[in-house]
């Protein structure tokens, strides 16, 4: 849910163990995900988000810029088949 939350400009936050590469690769593209491994830096993290929520849509906006739909690279996988 961190990663869907992040794509809509809303910040993720995961407590999951693991660094994933998909996690790395949308903040890599400045997405709002991060991972926690305390409640403090969670609530850090919210506190910043509400102060100026706008900012995290635009830095969303210009995050996915580029990106194709997922059922578009679906479809082509499927129909190669």
């Amino acid at each position: 849910m961190a990663r869907e939350a992040a794509l809509y400009g809303v910040p993720g936050i995961t407590f999951f163990p693991l660094e994933l590469s998909v996690d790395k690769c949308l903040a890599a593209r400045n997405a709002p995900i991060y991972r926690v491994e305390g409640i403090e830096k969670a609530i850090e993290i919210v506190r910043n988000a509400t102060r100026n929520p706008e900012e995290n849509m635009e830095r969303t906006k210009k995050a996915i810029q580029g990106m194709s739909p997922p059922q578009e690279t679906i479809y082509r996988i499927l129909a190669s088949r």
